[in-house]
């Protein structure tokens, strides 16, 4: 794909700045070359990473065209947050099936995966109470919760993270960085923080959700949704640079439960998000590394 996107971009650009070529192709080289570059990954890559491609290239132009606020990412964070937990309760099947695996991982339910979010999707319909113990181990809440998080950082979170920064500490020694075994150990325990944090908090807000949703005498589903947005406050553990990762992250796999069933949206969300940071200095890493 790498080889793909730098040979026919680059010979597309090549070409098109030529004299001989015709100004209305030559005034458009950048849209042309995005078009010959994306037909290849259409044809050539899985249609399902070809989408979630078209997605994060989307949500990163939408991230740098918002206003400089502090806040910008921890606002799309939750956002994300809210799309992803809904559609992995009542339309999981939405959902990039890689980043679906993570969800049903990082969720540790102690029963089957789709048998849980059934029976909680049924009491919500019914507008029952949740049963706790649906959702996490535990007697009550929240002792429940908090048995939870602990049981989710020491098992799950730290092994995950320990692996992924595991790579950079490699390169980090190899390049004789200064406090690399240091940063090594600090970022896996922040960011274990952060994972457990935002897990906990998602399956304990369902359980709120639900001694609020009994007060009504219909189940709301935007309720559900506003709540499920608080889990994203979690990203405030981690530093302002993961923080600017981990918006755009979610918001890449959150659009794409819906960008996902509309093909040719995805054909020009790719099409013109590759125009535009063609010419951004400041684009994505895997284009500076491609451009």
């Amino acid at each position: 794909i790498n080889a793909e996107y730098m040979g026919v971009h680059t010979l597309t650009l090549l070409l098109l700045k030529k004299k001989s070529i015709p100004p209305l192709l030559h005034n458009n080289a950048e849209a042309l070359a995005a078009i010959s570059t994306v037909l290849p990954l259409k044809l050539l890559v899985p249609s399902e990473q070809y989408k979630t491609l078209a997605c994060n290239f989307l949500m990163y132009l939408v991230n740098a065209a918002l206003p400089d606020y502090k806040y910008n990412h921890l606002m799309i964070m939750c956002l994300s947050t809210g799309e992803l937990l809904y559609q992995w309760l009542f339309n999981h099947h939405n959902h990039q099936s890689g980043y679906k695996r993570f969800l049903d991982g990082a969720s540790m339910v102690p029963v089957p995966i789709d048998e849980n979010k059934a029976k909680v999707a049924n009491h919500i319909r019914k507008n029952e109470d949740i049963p706790y113990a649906i959702i996490t181990p535990g007697p009550t809440f929240p002792i429940g919760a908090a048995l939870y998080f602990v049981r989710h950082f020491l098992k799950y979170s730290l092994n995950f993270y320990y692996k992924l920064y595991a790579i950079r500490l490699i390169v980090a020694l190899i390049r004789k960085k200064p406090n690399a075994i240091r940063a090594f150990f600090l970022d896996s325990i922040r960011s274990s923080l952060f994972l457990a944090t935002y897990c906990s908090s998602a399956v304990s807000l369902i359980t709120v959700y639900s001694y609020i949703n009994s007060k009504f005498k219909t189940p709301n589903i935007p309720l559900l949704w506003a709540i499920e947005t608080i889990p994203g406050l979690a990203a405030l553990i981690e530093n302002n640079a993961r923080r600017q990762f981990l918006s755009l992250y979610c918001s890449t796999f959150a659009t794409y439960c819906t960008a996902a069933h509309i093909p040719i949206f995805c054909d020009i969300a790719l099409i013109a998000s590759v125009a535009s940071l063609s010419r951004d200095s400041n684009k994505p890493f895997l284009l500076n590394f491609l451009c």
